[in-house]
């Protein structure tokens, strides 16, 4: 034996082939003695659970140190207490020790989860009992925070082993018995799924040239025209209303001081508000009187002397004749506006054309979701291949120091 055979020795790794390496995870697991570190843990959980209860038994029959409190107190006290009691022994009573040691992560956690949970619903009735009974009261509660810790305790010691790199390569096991199956389902579904695709792009062109058969109908150009004479009759009205605003606006003062010398106060009222719709009401047009008979009073008026000639300038151009002219072709642009509504709605052109665009765009989004469907069966194809299965229990197996042959 040479002096450095033992370095030798150190570097030498174990190896298994593929068929083999459930067994090896079978006397790996055994070397950890595993369910004998899990029927001491389970024992002495247990043990604790069993504490537990006794202490909830010693609370319960515990008596306060001061009988000398009203009875109201005594009642609000018992009832707390068999709140508290009534919680925590059903948390003790749903607990449940796995056997399997890649279950004791999960356990941990939960265990932790539940007591954060069973805290918050017994907070209040713990801080009322701290008051009478607190020895007994903080006896149960260390007595759970011991289990938790034991719970913590032992999970950080399975974590410590990698024994869920252990069930990772189970599960890759399962796949390779599988792998032949499953590829050929997966190829045949995406198969399904390409044809579904193409059906899904066959409508969408259908509907595209639908959509430009719509588009260059003669229904759908008199709609264009319709609307472009809709638009120039409302910007008409808006210039007719701008104008009839600007001329009411320069007599707003004069009206206001006018209006309480005035049998007109209403009419007048209506001017300021809006002359647009004043005027259109304006059968008669009493305002034409008004403003003669406002002309004649300027001067009580008292408005100064740019304003008072600015007034009766702007009464000057609103002549009976002139207003009438204003009203007579606003409301002609008003029945234009009435008559070009009435003729778009009863063309369906546009309607039409909306609805082939709704399922337009509906059909796109289904042909995004089912290419994403056939990118991810590539990707489960690519998954399930023997090949990359073996390279993978491969790179799994080197965290344990073991060699795979013929990966």
């Amino acid at each position: 034996m040479g002096f450095f055979d033992f370095l030798k020795k150190k570097k030498e790794e174990e190896t298994v082939k593929f068929n083999e390496v459930e067994s090896w995870i079978t006397r790996y697991l055994e070397n950890k003695n595993l369910d004998k570190k899990i029927s001491q843990f389970k024992e002495e959980m247990n043990h604790k659970i069993e504490e537990a209860k006794e202490l909830l038994t010693a609370l319960d029959k515990a008596g306060l140190l001061n009988e000398n409190i009203p009875d109201r107190v005594k009642h609000i006290m018992e009832g707390n207490r068999n709140n508290y009691i009534q919680k925590i022994t059903l948390f003790l009573d749903d607990i449940r020790i796995p056997d399997n040691y890649l279950q004791i992560r999960e356990f941990s956690k939960k265990l932790t989860d539940d007591m954060d949970r069973l805290s918050k619903e017994t907070q209040k009735s713990y801080f009322v009992l701290k008051e009478f009974l607190e020895t007994e009261l903080v006896a149960v509660a260390k007595k759970i925070k011991e289990m938790e810790n034991e719970a913590i305790k032992f999970r950080q010691k399975i974590e410590k082993e990698n024994l869920h790199k252990l069930e990772e390569i189970k599960e890759k096991l399962v796949d390779y018995e599988n792998s032949e199956q499953t590829l050929s389902e997966l190829k045949n579904l995406k198969e399904e799924q390409g044809k579904e695709l193409q059906e899904l792009k066959n409508k969408e062109k259908t509907i595209d040239k639908r959509i430009s058969e719509l588009k260059n109908a003669k229904s759908y150009k008199e709609y264009n025209e319709l609307k472009k004479e809709r638009e120039r009759i409302l910007e008409d009205i808006q210039r007719q209303k701008k104008e009839i605003i600007t001329h009411f606006s320069t007599l707003e003062k004069a009206f206001k001081k006018y209006k309480r010398m005035s049998l007109n106060e209403a009419l007048i009222d209506k001017y300021l508000k809006d002359p647009t719709q004043a005027l259109l009401a304006d059968e008669n047009l009493g305002i034409s009187e008004v403003l003669g008979k406002m002309l004649l009073s300027l001067d009580k008026l008292e408005l100064k002397d740019k304003k008072a000639e600015k007034t009766k300038e702007e009464i000057g151009k609103l002549s009976k004749d002139l207003l009438t002219k204003i009203k007579e072709d606003l409301h002609s642009l008003y029945e234009k506006e009435k008559k070009n509504k009435n003729i778009l709605l009863a063309n369906t052109s546009a309607m039409n054309i909306s609805e082939q665009e709704t399922w337009l765009e509906n059909t796109k989004h289904k042909i995004k979701g089912q290419e994403q469907a056939i990118e991810e069966t590539e990707h489960k194809i690519e998954r399930v291949n023997p090949r990359l299965i073996k390279q993978q229990v491969r790179d799994i197996l080197k965290e344990f120091s073991v060699t795979m042959k013929n990966a």
